[in-house]
């Protein structure tokens, strides 16, 4: 006799919903037909028991959700997350299912940090009338980077590392997530004791201390965004200016454009290359100083794929488990959980589900951490 699951549809549809998968993407996975999927989550019919936890196991949702009496609609992505800001109006779509599970990751994991750490972080503040400039100025001022220090950075994957220990030291996790090729650059997560920024790290490693800053831009207006294309505009073009302004000096790019006979593109790979920035990066910053006119656009049109990251560039191989969660969540969050571990504040349970690690790999992740 066939065992059918008594669910609620309000909490199928919800699901659904928020996972951005089609009515038909998910039945093509369950192997049901499209309109069974549709009369669960409308009432007329049930899962049985095996559909359920497919059902579930496709969603990357526990199975148990579906037996609540609503739905969880404090579980929703914010509209700033739902889609990607700064694309064009006419190209807008809405995140992808694997971009909004690693929104939800990073959620369930802030939502943790937010009830461990003992100090909350004292971020800069901004507002949409500052100069970007003046922005990033207090920015640079908040990390406590010298100029000695960005100097002694002899590469960009350093560079990243750096800028990523210094806002990191501040209180502010910084998550290195896989978000795809064509996915979102990054995203920022407010929050009161555990801000949290992530990028993308199909990205080249050029590109991610710009996300960075542009997502910490974000944080400094309190404003949660999921963020695609470069150089839009409005509140994207703003981020973007602020970070353009902390990795490339204005006074140092004029003397480098001055100092060269160079223009165009070769100009803005010339920068590039100067700074250990991307193209699109440089591009944004000589444009902000007139010395190449739409450089932004010819970029997009002569490299469209230049931030992306090339086959193979995506962390190593040979990584043990440990060493990637703490590449992919970063030394802050992961320090925070195995110290509130070892104070006994959590048990071994609540570390491996948050960290999504094993817990006999706990131990590991905590030795490469004190070395």
């Amino acid at each position: 006799m066939t065992e059918y699951s008594p669910v609620t549809p309000e909490v199928v549809a919800w699901a659904i919903d928020e996972s951005g998968l089609s009515v038909e993407k998910i039945a093509d996975k369950l192997n049901v037909e499209p309109a069974a999927v549709s009369a669960w989550a409308t009432g007329p019919e049930q899962p049985t028991r095996g559909q359920l936890t497919k059902f579930a196991e496709t969603l990357k949702r526990p199975r148990a959700m579906f037996f609540l009496p609503e739905a969880p609609t404090e579980d929703s992505l914010s509209p700033g997350l739902r889609r990607p800001a700064g694309e064009p109006a006419t190209a807008q779509r809405e995140l992808t299912f694997d971009e909004r599970l690693q929104v939800r990751r990073a959620r369930y994991l802030q939502e943790f940090l937010s009830t461990l750490v003992e100090d909350a972080p004292t971020l800069p503040v901004a507002n949409p009338h500052d100069d970007a400039g003046d922005v990033a100025v207090g920015l640079k001022r908040w990390t406590g980077v010298s100029i000695d220090r960005r100097r002694s950075w002899n590469d960009a994957a350093r560079a990243f590392r750096g800028w990523r220990e210094a806002v990191e030291a501040n209180g502010v996790a910084v998550l290195a997530l896989p978000l795809g090729k064509g996915g979102i650059r990054g995203f920022a997560l407010p929050d009161e004791r555990a801000p949290v920024i992530a990028v993308n790290t199909a990205d080249i490693v050029e590109a991610r201390s710009f996300t960075l800053f542009h997502e910490l831009a974000h944080l400094a207006r309190a404003a949660d965004s999921a963020c695609a294309a470069r150089n839009g505009g409005g509140t994207e073009r703003w981020c973007d200016l602020v970070a353009s302004h902390v990795l490339i000096p204005r006074a140092e790019l004029r003397t480098l454009a001055a100092g060269t006979a160079l223009d165009g593109l070769d100009l803005v790979k010339h920068a590039a290359r100067r700074f250990g920035i991307s193209r699109r990066a440089a591009a944004i910053a000589l444009e902000d100083i007139g010395a190449v006119e739409n450089a932004y656009a010819q970029v997009e049109t002569e490299w469209p794929h230049i931030d992306r990251e090339k086959k193979g560039g995506g962390g190593g191989a040979g990584r043990t488990s440990p060493r990637k969660r703490i590449d992919e969540y970063g030394e802050l969050a992961v320090g925070t959980v195995l110290r509130a571990l070892d104070a006994e504040r959590i048990n071994e349970i609540d570390a491996s589900r948050r960290l999504r690690l094993d817990r006999t790999l706990l131990p590991g992740a905590s030795e490469l951490l004190r070395a």
